[in-house]
């Protein structure tokens, strides 16, 4: 009878009802003198933590959806009441590959604040979204760089630059022989590479549009120039779900840097289009404008991706000046800090 009933019980704690790209989750929750959640005593730190194992080794996406929220009752309502909790709405996920099955795990914030009351969790739905699985070939053998003389620049900041003439003699190309109709730019956008290994990225350089100013007479004359569009290796990107921008810093390199190749096939260059002759049916005299400072010099485990600058070590106040001529509107302002002591301390 005690074998019958240990089997019971480990049924009903098994709530995951699912196919392979559908998974359904109730979760369990009592509270008498203790608040458990899962069969563990609920504190601040209590996420619900989950692993999906998979048949095949696709990259995978996961969407959140059809989440139930109950009220809190009397015990419940009390118990946290006491935690001082922060309502975080975490949903994040991590993946891998195990003998050629995908493995996800999720963790979710089981609670939620409605109306400044906390509700709390009781059934989710996750979506799996099946990417293609990506065929393995072999490196690019015929890569550009394999071919011509190579010249390597490098950018900051996103902008229109410019190569002139001198720029070209420091490289140590012999101008006057060189016919600007056959200057190619190679590059890729700004930014990082996808960490992701199964994500989509480009297997060689790019050959970019570029505008030769005075190419036409086939000669590169000392006031003629090179003119293309650089892209910072930060890059800012729109947070759809705050309705606002966030910058990323680029964990490997300060710069972006673009391949000019001389002399070797006639370049791409930019189109020129016609005026327009539609009046407009726009004005706009503003525009969003963004700044960060982010000087990437501590790592507090010297290890990792994360570094912090402009320590705080017996400074009550550093300073920090950001110029924004001509503002005519709200600024928003984000800043994170971080602590690291030898013992136990508070940080606020």
């Amino acid at each position: 009878m005690r074998i019958i009933f240990l089997f019971f019980i480990i049924l009903i704690n098994y709530n995951v009802y699912s196919n392979e790209l559908n998974k359904y989750f109730f979760l369990q929750w009592d509270c008498k003198d203790v608040l458990l959640f899962e069969g563990e005593a609920f504190n601040k730190s209590t996420s619900f933590n989950s692993w999906l194992n998979f048949s095949f080794e696709n990259n995978v996406d996961l969407k959140l959806k059809n989440e139930i929220y109950i009220d809190l009752n009397q015990c419940e309502d009390l118990y946290i009441s006491q935690l001082d909790l922060v309502d975080s709405a975490t949903f994040i996920f991590k993946h891998g590959i195990d003998r050629k099955h995908r493995k996800v795990n999720f963790e979710i914030f089981p609670l939620r604040k409605s109306n400044g009351k906390w509700q709390k969790l009781i059934y989710f739905e996750i979506d799996i979204i099946k990417y293609p699985l990506q065929k393995k070939t072999s490196s690019n053998t015929n890569s550009f760089l394999s071919i011509g003389d190579w010249y390597k620049i490098s950018v900051e900041e996103d902008g229109i630059f410019e190569i002139n003439y001198q720029d070209l003699i420091e490289l140590g190309i012999d101008v006057n022989s060189i016919n600007p109709n056959k200057i190619q730019l190679f590059g890729h956008p700004g930014g990082m590479l996808p960490k992701n290994v199964n994500e989509q990225k480009t297997k060689d350089l790019k050959e970019l549009n570029i505008f030769v100013l005075g190419q036409e007479d086939n000669k590169f004359d000392t006031q003629d120039k090179v003119i293309f569009f650089g892209q910072s290796p930060h890059q800012w990107v729109f947070n759809n779900e705050e309705n606002r921008f966030e910058h990323q810093i680029n964990y490997y390199s300060d710069y972006t840097y673009y391949f000019l190749r001389i002399e070797h096939e006639t370049g791409k260059r930019v189109s020129v289009l016609p005026n327009l002759t539609e009046s407009p049916n726009f004005f706009s005299n503003s525009f969003n404008d963004f700044i960060f400072h982010e000087s990437e010099q501590y790592n507090l485990i010297k290890s990792g991706r994360k570094w912090y600058g402009d320590k705080f070590f017996n400074n009550s106040s550093n300073s920090f000046n950001f110029n924004f001529p001509n503002n005519i509107g709200q600024i928003n302002f984000r800043a994170a800090f971080a602590t690291s002591v030898s013992s136990a301390d508070n940080f606020t």
